[in-house]
């Protein structure tokens, strides 16, 4: 499937995070959708026809993790959901552990460009 093709949800409850996301990924070409809450996120994700999910581990709302278990309810494994995380591994574990059942992989910050689009195109 070819990029302009592709819909990632942003999921971030920080509004530098989001705005940075939507102006590069609609650079590359992916069509981006943001919600600030992981209740708009949920809301979103039953209207939109995504590809990807970009989703802040540590909302204001929710977890991640509830957001990301929600739509995986809906969409099986078959849906990509990335976790966007300033967490180590060591403590996504710690307080976590269940992330890693959910989620296909993790982007750690301070991150790349260059690593997100590798992790979307990976994962």
């Amino acid at each position: 499937m070819s990029v302009e093709n592709q819909t990632i949800l942003v999921i971030d409850d920080d509004s530098g995070v989001r705005m940075l996301l939507d102006k590069f990924l609609s650079k590359e070409g992916y069509k981006v959708v943001l919600a600030t809450t992981g209740h708009d996120g949920l809301i979103l994700s039953n209207h939109e026809k995504m590809d990807v999910v970009l989703l802040d581990l540590a909302l204001g709302d929710m977890t991640g993790v509830e957001v990301a278990k929600a739509i995986r309810a809906r969409y099986g494994r078959s849906l990509k959901i990335i976790g966007i995380t300033a967490y180590s591994h060591d403590a996504i574990e710690m307080y976590y552990p269940e992330a890693f059942d959910v989620f296909n992989d993790f982007c750690f910050k301070p991150f790349s460009h260059g690593d997100l689009i590798e992790l979307i195109k990976k994962t």
